[in-house]
């Protein structure tokens, strides 16, 4: 009884000591596979990036996406009031698109602190239809609420980063 205990427990431990170096295989097989992946998606997107520059872009499209759809939305909004000493406005949507499932609503917008009650701004860190109208009605470039972090140039210098050889364990 006692040294057949023993044998099935030496055996149940090498049948785990096993599947672990399999499971480890696995993985590693799973790391180099996303590297190499990872490693040609950014020498595309790399290329990508230059051409864009080449040809006079100065933001990602992720950009000029969310600018073309907030201009869309200006038109169903108005400026209610605006305060001079603090730059604040109460801009009133008239309507809102069909994706949207909240009802026209009144929203305020602090150019000053950057602070704008929709939420869209300090979520996506895009401007937000409700800023385009504020800074529409003062005539406020747009582009001074658009961050850095989303400049071609900026990009790119992620793009350029090279990736570290990776070395096989058995090395």
């Amino acid at each position: 009884g006692e040294t057949l205990g023993t044998y099935d427990y030496k055996f149940v431990w090498v049948g785990q000591f096993h599947v672990q170096r399999h499971k480890n295989l696995l993985v590693s097989l799973l790391v180099e596979k996303t590297y190499f992946k990872t490693t040609k998606l950014f020498a595309i997107r790399d290329r990508q990036t230059q051409t864009m520059i080449k040809f006079g872009s100065y933001y990602f499209e992720v950009v000029s996406k969310a600018m073309n759809s907030g201009q869309q939305e200006t038109n169903t909004h108005i400026v209610n009031k605006f305060n001079r000493h603090n730059h604040t406005f109460i801009v009133i949507e008239t309507q809102t698109l069909l994706e949207r499932p909240r009802p026209p609503g009144r929203f305020r917008v602090m150019l000053q602190f950057q602070n704008f009650d929709c939420g869209e701004y300090q979520t996506k860190h895009l401007p937000c239809s409700h800023l385009m109208t504020a800074c529409k009605s003062v005539n406020v470039d747009l582009m001074n609420y658009v961050l850095l972090l989303f400049t071609l140039q900026n990009i790119l210098y992620v793009y350029n980063n090279s990736f570290d050889l990776l070395l096989h364990k058995s090395m």
